[in-house]
């Protein structure tokens, strides 16, 4: 237990150091995101067709879910590639402690600094764009729980990816089509068919989420077990992925030059 509760400290606090040294690209990536957003609202509202405040809240409902996910993802494919080409990622799988307890404590901190981030996204968004009530923050806020049993799916999906970067290397076209299908189903797919969003890591809890930043509902308690069935069947997944093309890398010697 002291283990988990000091590296969560540890991995925080290097997460939190990194945003502050680079502290020109933490604000500017917020403003970029926040402006963003601020441009693509005011062309939905010129020209899009029967435009209302419900619906650019849906607008940013999705666009912030959308962002979230692939931040997650990104976070942790990029850190587990970083770990590979460093040479470190075979100390971190021999060491005693479970090396997939790392890997989530990994997405739960970049997870935290997401959500002080968009917080920051949202109260730009209410000052710049009088379409977008206050609640609509207290609605994010009020989503954090969601969000928590939801974002695990999206981490076995990240050791998924991770997995197909460890042993083909360059996934870069995989990754981006990745983005890009998360987009369209955060946008378009699940809405119209919520059985195809049980198939769909995060789907469910992206239902969910953006019900309540619209209408203030908060999803019933079989919701939050779909959700939960989602996030588990996705992190299995992705550990049993993850150590089959482990396995295979170790044996055509790719970790060799470590």
């Amino acid at each position: 237990m002291n283990y988990t509760l000091n590296l969560i400290k540890a991995t925080l606090i290097k997460d939190l150091k990194y945003l502050i040294r680079y502290k020109f690209n933490t604000i500017f990536s917020v403003l970029m995101f926040s402006f963003m957003f601020i441009a693509a609202s005011k062309g939905y509202k010129t020209y899009g067709k029967d435009v209302n405040s419900e619906s650019i809240e849906n607008l940013l409902g999705g666009y912030l879910v959308w962002l979230l996910m692939v931040t997650n993802l990104s976070s942790i494919v990029n850190n587990l590639v970083n770990e590979t080409n460093l040479g470190t990622l075979e100390q971190l799988y021999i060491s005693s402690k479970s090396f997939h307890l790392t890997i989530i404590i990994k997405g739960l901190s970049s997870l935290l600094i997401s959500i002080f981030q968009f917080t920051a996204i949202c109260l730009l968004i209410t000052l710049f764009n009088s379409s977008i009530p206050i609640s609509f923050i207290l609605n994010f806020i009020k989503g954090l729980p969601i969000l928590l049993f939801g974002i695990p799916a999206i981490w076995g999906l990240s050791l998924i990816v991770s997995s197909f970067a460890l042993y083909y290397k360059n996934i870069s076209s995989f990754f981006s089509a990745i983005t890009s299908i998360l987009f369209a189903v955060v946008s378009f797919g699940v809405h119209k068919s919520p059985d195809l969003a049980l198939l769909f890591p995060f789907g469910i809890a992206n239902i969910s989420l953006q019900n309540l930043y619209t209408t203030g509902f908060y999803p019933n308690t079989l919701d939050i077990l779909f959700i939960t069935l989602n996030s588990s069947f996705y992190i299995i997944t992705g550990i049993v992925t993850f150590n089959f093309y482990e396995k295979k890398s170790k044996i055509k010697g790719m970790f060799a030059k470590h």
